[in-house]
């Protein structure tokens, strides 16, 4: 049984930033990283909503808390990343939502 000889390969992370590594089985099928729209706001945890602090038409900011998402006891406040008009709104406060659920969505 012959060896497979491991070559040595540049890595690019998302900045730019650039490692030496071999390049091996995993690093072949691993899935490009896919930047998610930030006018889409998806949880990444399942758990609740606890509070909704904003409504549809409703205007942000950076920074503008718009719901908590309690997951283990942990109460997580969710706020914007952009600027913009709530367009939708897909929970309500008691809800239970899983991991990957679009929350809302802005303009």
């Amino acid at each position: 049984m012959e060896k497979e000889e491991k070559q040595l390969t540049d890595f690019i992370t998302e900045d730019g930033s650039i490692f030496k590594t071999y390049l091996t089985a995993k690093v072949e099928r691993r899935k490009a990283y896919k930047r998610s729209d930030p006018k889409r706001i998806e949880s990444i945890i399942p758990g609740s909503i606890t509070e909704l602090f904003i409504q549809e038409g409703s205007r942000v900011r950076i920074g503008t808390p718009l719901l908590i998402l309690e997951s283990m006891k942990m109460e997580n406040l969710i706020k914007s990343t952009v600027e913009g008009t709530i367009k939708n709104v897909f929970v309500e406060k008691g809800m239970h939502i899983s991991k990957g659920t679009i929350m809302i969505e802005l303009e």
